[in-house]
């Protein structure tokens, strides 16, 4: 079998969910002795590594400020064209709504090349972040200007801002606002699902949403999976838990509900530890917010780990938090399970299917801090429920082993191509 993936937005050098995802599949598949070619932007400097049956095809790129390592394929028909006829693909997948995603389709249509697809991004939260004025740092420059008292014009106006914001949040118009958002953004992208054979879903969550917002395609639901022996269960836990968060520092995951969450526990355990891992573009804000609300010796920013060094980053740990809201199942998550930590996570989309409340951990509303705060303290006073929570987290993980979603995403290729 010979097997085309395309991706837009992030590749190597860069890691995220999308990135770890797409390389166990091909992994995988070339393993199994099948041909794999990987259609991706380019990153200057970055040469990849030669793969017996993993070839990758670099396309020129260009990247915005506040968000260098999103990269956008320029549209060039000619290249793609060359390569799909000079490696002759049984099938593609595409990885994201993008330039060489619309590619893939059109050259699949035109030489009759099947075309699937994962959801690995939900692309209304994104899309909420990636305004002219953060796309350009506007946003952080007026803030740094605003934090050195450089206008008082700029103060006024951000004030009416966050006056404007707060009545919003005090209300259900923000709440309307943001579904009217999700559901025109889920119309325009789903005129690109929809030209594919079959959208693959990585939760059942996800799975629903996209049908509630009338996607035709058919749906099938493989998990990203996770290769679960390298990531050991924890033996012991503190009597005073350490808190961990990985990902990508972006502004959609709002890390930032979870420092406000913290600066709440603070005030009844002084001591209490969070680390963050990871690097991106609202890392300089995060840092900026956590000396306002005085956590300097409360928050550990670790930076870019390797993922070889992972596993070990969540064993010396002992309970996740995320209030990411645009997971569609999160590979971090399962990692965490697999580590024996619970959970803390937000009750949207895929967050569900991995974390069961009072279960595997908590689940609480969107951009709740307090009900963030309230379960980050019920641990820390109950450490008897860490233990617990974390011995079902490790059990629900084995419900994601990589090696059998890989196994279904082998069959899916075969079945669409017979």
């Amino acid at each position: 079998m010979r097997v085309l993936h395309v991706v837009d937005g992030t590749f190597l050098p860069k890691m995220d969910g999308v990135v770890v995802s797409l390389l166990n599949n091909a992994n995988y598949m070339a393993g199994k002795g099948h041909a794999v070619a990987i259609a991706a932007p380019e990153y200057k400097g970055y040469r990849d590594k030669k793969q017996k049956n993993i070839t990758v095809h670099r396309f020129s790129a260009f990247s915005f400020p506040s968000y260098p390592e999103m990269r956008v394929p320029h549209l060039n028909l000619a290249a793609f064209r060359k390569l799909v006829l000079d490696f002759k693909p049984d099938i593609m997948h595409t990885h994201a709504p993008g330039t060489l995603g619309i590619l893939a389709l059109l050259l699949g249509k035109r030489y009759n090349i099947p075309v699937v697809t994962t959801y690995h991004t939900s692309f209304p939260d994104v899309l909420m972040y990636l305004s002219p004025s953060k796309l350009l740092k506007l946003d952080e420059f007026a803030e740094r200007l605003s934090e050195k008292g450089q206008t008082e014009s700029l103060e006024s106006i951000q004030q009416a801002l966050h006056d404007i914001l707060a009545r919003l949040k005090n209300s259900d118009a923000e709440e309307r606002r943001r579904e009217f958002s999700r559901s025109a953004v889920l119309s325009l992208t789903n005129v690109f699902y929809n030209k594919h054979e079959v959208v693959i879903s990585p939760s059942e969550g996800i799975r629903k949403d996209l049908k509630r917002h009338h996607l035709k395609s058919k749906v099938v639901v493989i998990s990203n999976g996770i290769e679960i022996d390298k990531f050991r269960k924890k033996g012991k836990y503190r009597k005073f838990p350490k808190f961990l968060h990985v990902g990508r520092i972006a502004f959609e995951k709002k890390i930032d509900i979870i420092l406000e969450a913290l600066a709440i526990v603070c005030r009844r355990y002084p001591k209490a530890q969070l680390t963050i891992v990871g690097k991106g573009p609202a890392l300089g804000r995060l840092k900026r917010l956590s000396r306002k609300l005085r956590l300097t010796r409360n928050v550990k920013f670790a930076g870019f780990v390797k993922r070889d060094m992972l596993p070990r980053i969540y064993r010396s740990h002992d309970v996740f938090v995320t209030a990411s809201e645009m997971e569609t199942q999160g590979i971090v998550l399962l990692e965490a399970i697999a580590s024996g930590l619970p959970v803390i996570g937000v009750n949207v989309l895929a967050i569900p299917d991995v974390v069961h409340n009072k279960k595997t951990g908590f689940l609480v509303k969107r951009r709740d801090y307090k009900g963030m705060a309230k379960g980050m303290l019920r641990l820390i006073e109950n450490p008897e429920l860490i233990s617990k929570y974390g011995k079902n987290a490790r059990a629900e993980a084995e419900k994601h082993n990589l090696a059998e979603s890989c196994r279904k995403m082998e069959r899916l290729y075969e079945e669409i191509i017979h």
